[in-house]
């Protein structure tokens, strides 16, 4: 059997990290091997980790899902970074 696929989950809301562990569990390949609750952390947990994937949250306090992105992309290239953000808009996107 190959590794699992370690993730790092950044978000700011505790029932959204609790909510997304408790979604990954179910599936056998995954396992989450950190959570961080704002950029800035989700940045020094994935040096510490060094997950396969990071889903990070946009909107958070002390640094958001975007500049911690721009940070990860520098001190830890390999971790690629899935961002996720406030509710969708229904609304048809203007030109």
């Amino acid at each position: 059997m190959s590794e699992p696929i370690k993730v790092l989950i950044v978000d700011d809301i505790a029932s959204t990290l609790d909510n997304l562990q408790k979604l990954l569990s179910f599936e056998p390949d995954i396992q989450v091997v950190a959570t961080a609750v704002n950029g800035k952390e989700g940045v020094e947990q994935a040096k510490k980790v060094v997950p396969d994937i990071v889903l990070m949250d946009v909107n958070m306090p002390i640094m958001d899902g975007i500049q911690a992105t721009e940070m990860l992309a520098q001190e830890a290239p390999g971790s690629p970074v899935t961002t996720c953000g406030g509710p969708c808009s229904r609304a048809p996107a203007s030109s």
